[in-house]
């Protein structure tokens, strides 16, 4: 019988500690979304503000420091009504 070495790398990660963010631009209620003045753009959750890199299909010559005053709450609109 033929032996086999076998060797076992053992990691030891210290302990992390997770740091829980908070949205710039809190969740909409049910039946509304946040929409961006400046091009339109809807999202339908929490939103984290950074910088915009492009504006509809076109990138910036300088990236746009987003603010929570660029955003303005709207209705959705379901042709289904599933809303």
């Amino acid at each position: 019988m033929e032996e086999k070495e076998i060797k076992q790398t053992v990691i030891i990660m210290e302990e992390q500690e997770y740091v829980e963010t908070t949205p710039d631009v809190p969740t909409p209620p049910q039946g509304k979304a946040w929409k961006r003045k400046s091009d339109g753009f809807v999202f339908y959750s929490a939103i984290y503000l950074g910088y915009l890199h492009f504006q509809n299909g076109k990138k910036l010559r300088k990236p746009i420091k987003e603010v929570p005053e660029d955003f303005e709450l709207v209705d959705i609109e379901d042709p289904n009504g599933l809303v």
